[in-house]
């Protein structure tokens, strides 16, 4: 039954394609391919066929759409099981087209999360459109794919473009995309605080000389580490290179007494590490940026903190200052520590 379904959607495709060429030189039909020819090019490129009446609310699934979602080929599908096995934010999208192809006709196309029957996570592309008949729609109809191999390694190649290798930080480019992502640029303005941080690691040259590269990579790690503290919650640690830091915050919390925020920071960064057996001096100055909205261009946000730090420098090694770009223009950077 199944197969005989593929089959005869397969010869109405061919019989239009063949009205729309009967005026070509040299046309002829190609055979139909057989079921068992179509099962196996589901198979390989991991693609299913499906068709839900709307009418009757009744579901098809070609045998690979049953093997997507690891459950064994039936004659009944369940609609509402069938979306359940979508989390919540892909759900209310797939919900959403379906839906909408079956009261105007508009076809879709989305990737999606999804968990199989087995509780295996997946990613699919689910593609639909109308079948029309006298006017009306009476059912949609598409295709249902396994898309996780290559979405985990487009996943893979994001990440290897946009974390630091050495700390596993983000790196700069992610830093970009991050700022754009929470409309701290200038699509984004609007009424909410944040700060840049800047880190830099005092007399770090020192430290690579005296003990070696290895030792100046593994306090890298270790400063990265302390950035992730979960005192600094939802705080966006990137590692700019060398032993240059950032350190975006949003945090209400936080931002409420930032100059405590900032003592804390010094506190964890102000700190000696051990290497192999043995105890080495490790401290940071940092320059603090504060922004009342956001709006503004990445460069100027760095640059800003880029001067706090300047001061903080002048001020003394292990110290903060946090500065804004009005007090900028009056030369007003404001000490902390």
């Amino acid at each position: 039954m199944l197969r005989r379904f593929l089959t005869s959607a397969l010869r109405s495709l061919l019989a239009s394609l063949e009205q729309k060429d009967a005026g070509a030189v040299g046309y002829a039909r190609a055979p139909v391919p057989s079921a068992a020819l179509i099962d196996r090019v589901q198979e390989m490129t991991m693609t299913g066929f499906w068709r839900l009446d709307c009418r009757t609310g009744n579901v098809f699934w070609s045998p690979q759409v049953f093997s997507i979602h690891d459950m064994p080929v039936s004659d009944h599908v369940d609609l509402d099981l069938a979306l359940s096995y979508y989390p919540a934010e892909s759900y209310e999208k797939v919900t959403a087209a379906v839906e909408e192809a079956s009261a105007t006709g508009k076809s879709f196309d989305h990737e999606l999360d999804f968990v199989s029957e087995s509780g295996t996570p997946k990613r699919v592309r689910a593609i639909g459109q109308a079948e029309w008949k006298g006017g009306e729609i009476v059912a949609l109809i598409g295709v249902f794919q396994d898309v996780s191999q290559r979405y985990r390694l487009e996943q893979h190649l994001r990440e290897v473009a946009t974390t630091d290798e050495l700390t596993g930080l983000p790196n700069r480019r992610h830093l970009r995309m991050y700022f754009e992502d929470r409309g701290l640029g200038r699509g984004g303005a609007s009424a909410q605080p944040f700060v840049s941080v800047l880190v830099d690691l005092d007399h770090f040259k020192q430290l690579n000389d005296s003990y070696g590269h290895e030792a100046g990579d593994h306090a890298l790690k270790v400063v990265a580490e302390r950035l992730r503290h979960p005192s600094l919650r939802d705080s966006f640690a990137v590692r700019l290179g060398g032993d240059e830091f950032v350190l975006l915050i949003e945090n209400e919390g936080l931002l409420e007494d930032i100059e405590a925020t900032s003592r804390n920071l010094l506190a964890l960064l102000n700190q000696p590490f051990r290497w192999e057996g043995r105890t080495c001096a490790l401290s940071a100055t940092i320059g603090i940026g504060w922004f009342e909205q956001r709006g503004q261009e990445l460069s100027e946000v760095l640059r800003c903190a880029d001067a706090a730090l300047y001061s903080a420098k002048k001020k003394g090694r292990g110290t903060a200052v946090i500065t804004s770009p009005e007090d900028l223009l009056m030369d007003t950077p404001n000490l902390v520590a």
